[in-house]
Parts: structure tokens; sequence; C-alpha cells
């Protein structure tokens, strides 16, 4: 030990395996001499403390992972990464104007134009917020190059690069919706942060490997239902779509085919509520004229003929009086419209709307039908016509 002061300076040339890695405890004492040299007094004033860490471990990249802050599910100015490093680093060594080439980013990629960088209190976290236009992609792959450094400057070993994971899903494919059409109806499907997006039209649930690859508007000209999802390159997949798109015969909504064929639907009847006979004194119970009850009594509603009346399909937007027979026979059935008001027993519409659809959409759940998203059509009409 050599020095002056309070400034003093320590080696040693003992081999790394006599030390132990981490703090170190020292001690330190004031000698001198007292009467002859061949005398040495130790004086008793001991210092210990562990403020000193011995290092000889390389630093290394341990993880990054990316924040989509703008919910855009792709890369983007104001999106994030962090990057965790094992051990404190020696933050000045990566920067703002050289994170694309000190970190290693592979491709001729860039993390943007003037990206920013800070790292957390203990040092061993960098958060690189990405510049304008970052031209990263999927498996693009990060290897932090030797001028970075930990805080005692041993260089980073890390082993493998890191690859740059999309966990982020892509929004559900939008243009899908319950539509009645008269002759053709022309849908396009977007889904943000989407490469790709796919589906099908056998009531099936595409996935990013199966289903049509949608490439351009779809002309549909008959009642279909649509079902899309959306795939990114990292084959991270978005919610189902579906949309229900019902071909429309004049101004009922019906499907074409062979509908004249069908046995026409007899028209429900609405309840009526009692009465009482006006010609009758109050409290007496038979006319004494006529010998008739004074009192009619409440009868309840009548379905349509419904186990062969429901001879189309039915969606939102739908009129007609097989669509009141549908109310009626719900709410008989224990999935009422509405408990009161429109759609309610005794004031059933001949509107197929959004009560309609949710009570359409709980009689399928209860009886197992898939999908249940409110269509009335061949697969809720057979489990109709069948109770």
């Amino acid at each position: 030990m050599s020095g002056s002061g309070t400034n003093w300076s320590y080696a040693t040339t003992a081999p790394a395996t006599a030390w132990t890695e981490g703090a170190i405890t020292w001690r330190i004492g004031i000698g001198g001499t007292a009467g002859d040299a061949t005398t040495t007094v130790t004086h008793a004033n001991i210092t210990s403390g562990s403020n000193v860490t011995y290092d000889i471990t390389a630093p290394t990249l341990s993880s990054l992972s990316w924040s989509d802050v703008d919910g855009s599910t792709q890369f983007s100015a104001t999106d994030t990464f962090a990057f965790t490093f094992s051990e404190t680093m020696a933050t000045s060594t990566i920067t703002g104007s050289n994170v694309d080439t000190r970190l290693g980013l592979s491709g001729s990629h860039t993390f943007g134009t003037s990206p920013t960088v800070s790292w957390n209190t203990a040092g061993t976290i960098l958060t690189l917020t990405l510049g304008t236009s970052p031209s990263l992609a999927t498996a693009d792959t990060v290897d932090p190059t030797t001028d970075v450094k930990d805080a005692v400057g041993i260089a980073d070993a890390t082993s493998a690069a890191l690859t740059i994971t999309d966990n982020v899903v892509p929004l559900a494919p939008g243009g899908l919706d319950y539509i009645n059409f008269r002759e053709s109806i022309s849908v396009s499907l977007s889904s943000t942060g989407s490469s790709q997006i796919r589906y099908t039209t056998n009531g099936t649930t595409p996935t990013c490997s199966t289903g049509t690859v949608y490439s351009s508007t779809l002309t549909i000209t008959e009642t279909t239902t649509i079902n899309a999802v959306g795939c990114d390159e990292a084959s991270n997949i978005s919610s189902v779509s579906t949309g229900i798109l019902t071909l429309s015969s004049g101004g009922g909504g019906g499907t074409r085919g062979n509908s004249s064929k069908k046995k026409a639907a007899t028209p429900a009847i609405p309840a009526t509520p009692a009465s009482q006979d006006a010609a009758c004194t109050p409290g007496v119970a038979f006319n004494t004229q006529t010998g008739k009850s004074c009192t009619t009594s409440a009868t309840r509603a009548t379905p349509a003929s419904s186990l062969a009346a429901f001879a189309r399909d039915l969606t939102g937007g739908s009129s007609g009086e097989d669509v009141r027979g549908l109310q009626v026979w719900l709410n008989a059935h224990g999935h009422l419209i509405a408990s009161t008001g429109p759609g309610s027993p005794g004031n059933e519409t001949t509107f197929f709307g959004a009560l309609t659809r949710a009570a359409v959409v709980a009689y399928q759940k209860a009886k197992g039908i898939t999908p249940a998203v409110g269509y009335f059509g061949p697969k809720t009409r057979a489990a109709i016509n069948a109770e």
C-alpha cells in the first residue's frame, strides 16, 4: 500500500483463487517504532468495513422486453424496450447515438432516429424509447459488443444473441357486422397490426394456418356467416370477428330459395288482459239481463305456429309477424325480450332488434348452440321446432 493523506492505493499479486468475489472487509492497522529499530508497536486502531467489492465476472444481457405504449401493436416511436443486464453497468457506454451498434441490432435495422436511453438507479436496466421511424422487425436480434462494459470496466460477455419478441396480438378484423342486404354486398376486412387476415364461411374458426387468406374485397350474394382473425409475423392471433350477412327478399328480410314451399306461419295471438263488462253492476258476478259472467278472464299470448312457422332465418333488422311470433315464443319459454315496454309479454313487436338478439343468444347458450351470436338460423330454428 502506498500513498499519503487520504489517498492510498493497494496492489497485490495474489492469484484470483485467493479471493472470494463480492464485498471485501478491510482491516487497517496503524503501526510505528518505539525505542529501537527492532521493536515494532502496532496500535489497536482497527477500521473494518465492506465498502470495497472484488469483481472478476463479465456482465451479460439477460433479457429484453417490448412495451407497446401506443397500442398500435407495431413497433413505433413511443414504444419502449427494457434491456436487463446481470450486474451494474457503466451506463455511459450506451447512448442514444450509438445504441444500434453497441447493442448489435441485426439486419442493418435501427431503433429509430434519435432514440433516448435511461437507466434505473442500480444501473442494471436500460430503458430505450424508440425514435422516429424505427425499422425493427420480428425476429431481429441484439448482441452487445465488447464496448458495453460493467461498472469496473469488464466487457460484455453475452454468449448468444437475444431475439426481439413480438408478443402483442393484433386487433380483431373490422368490417364485419350483422347486416341484411339485397342481391349482393361487398365486404372489406382490416386488422391493425396484422400481416395477414384469414377467414372462413363454413362456421369454423380460422387460425393463422387455416382458413382462406384475405386478399381483396369479398362479394357476398347469399346468406353467409364469416369468421375472421388477424395474424402478425410472430403468429400472434387476434380475437375472432364474426359477421352474419343475410340476403333479404322484399321488405321482410327473408332468404331466397324454396321459401314458397314452406308452410306459412300462423300469426301470433297477443295476450289479452282481464276486463269487466261495462253493463254489470259493480260487485255483481253475472249480468242479470244476459246471464253471462261480468268478468272476461285474461288470456296468455299464443305463439305463432312456430314448429313449422319459422320458415326463414332472422337477424338484426329483420321484421315481420314471424319476428313477433319468435318474441312470443321466447317470452313464453323463459327468455324474456323485455320485462316491460316493447317486446315484453303482451307487447311483442315485429322488429328484430338488440333485445331480441340478446334473448336468442340466451336461448342458444342454454341449448349449447354455437356460435351463440343471436342469429336465428337453421340450427336455432331446428332446436325450437324440436321442442
